[in-house]
């Protein structure tokens, strides 16, 4: 199975699984693409993880080497927030 494809699904199924655990949720995705440096536009928002319990990462960004993008993508669970 192709990457984005496998990410896809994971997507899918790690939400439900989620969902089912939970009384509710909130998931926020990004684009799907099949580029290690694709964009990842909600972490220019820096309270991106606000209200949430826990963060799940599931991102191929292997390519991504700009520290502001990083340390962005860190910032919430510097301060608390589970990864």
């Amino acid at each position: 199975m192709a990457a984005a494809t496998t990410y896809a699904v994971q997507k899918d199924i790690l939400k439900k699984g989620l969902e089912a655990a939970r009384t509710s949720s909130s998931p926020r995705s990004t684009p799907m693409t099949r580029a290690t440096k694709p964009p990842l536009p909600i972490y220019g928002n820096a309270d991106y993880a606000r209200g949430f319990d826990v963060v799940i990462h599931d991102e191929c960004s292997a390519g991504v080497t700009e520290l502001p993008v990083i340390d962005a993508v860190l910032a919430p669970h510097k301060d608390g927030i589970p990864a």
